[in-house]
């Protein structure tokens, strides 16, 4: 009764016309809205120009160089290996990346310097933004460890790298990983507005995690040459 009574109410106020501040209000009250785009350009304007432009012109040598990979394994059948099926899956999370997360970041600049004081939606863009940029991050993040942990394997078990790592665990990893990855964006919407501490503790200490597992497994590596070679 109390959700339906402060929808009914925040209808009213915004008269019915209004979808996107409806959902806005009664599902992410405590989200930060793009209002804080203006605040930063106000502040840094020269700065902010200067991020629309990257964001708007890196994402032609991100797409251009990513789909270039992902052709070459593609075409080359004795390139199908399990380390280059992770490469192009991570190619594939990057020309996302530049495909929607950068343009997005730039379309938003821009508009906040177009209307430094004007009011934005913050679901149609906000929401979005933050949604395929933590997708992109998390799945980034997780083929980079399963790049790592795939080197590791191959240098500290060589002679058994071939039967530890096969196609078929490979594309099971895969295919755990990125569900994985888009369950917990999703959490954002569906389950943040409930259990807002829990989602929150999960999406900050899943990305720092896999940094900690792939610092660790670097630093191992490079002990294991240090020692090689003295």
């Amino acid at each position: 009764m109390a959700r339906g009574s402060s929808f009914r109410a925040l209808l009213n106020q915004t008269n019915g016309t209004s979808p996107c501040a409806i959902f806005a209000n009664d599902f992410l009250k405590d989200r930060e809205s793009l209002h804080e785009y203006q605040a930063f350009v106000r502040r840094h304007p020269e700065l902010a120009s200067f991020l629309a432009a990257v964001n708007l012109f890196l994402p032609v040598p991100t797409i251009g160089g990513n789909l270039l990979v992902i052709l070459i394994i593609s075409l080359a059948r004795e390139l199908r290996v399990p380390s280059n099926i992770l490469l192009v899956t991570l190619a594939a999370s990057d020309t996302l990346t530049g495909l929607v997360s950068q343009p997005a970041h730039a379309v938003t600049i821009i508009r906040a310097l177009t209307q430094p004081y004007g009011k934005l939606c913050r679901t149609n863009a906000k929401l979005f933004i933050d949604l395929c940029s933590y997708f992109t991050l998390t799945s980034a993040l997780t083929l980079l460890c399963l790049i790592t942990i795939d080197r590791y394997i191959s240098i500290t078990r060589p002679l058994r790298y071939h039967t530890i790592v096969t196609m078929d665990r490979t594309y099971t990893a895969i295919k755990v990983s990125l569900p994985g990855c888009a369950f917990l964006t999703l959490s954002e919407v569906f389950l943040s507005p409930f259990f807002p501490v829990v989602v929150s503790a999960i999406q900050s200490i899943y990305p720092l995690g896999l940094c900690v597992v792939m610092v660790c497994l670097q630093v191992h590596l490079y002990r294991i040459s240090s020692m090689l070679y003295q």
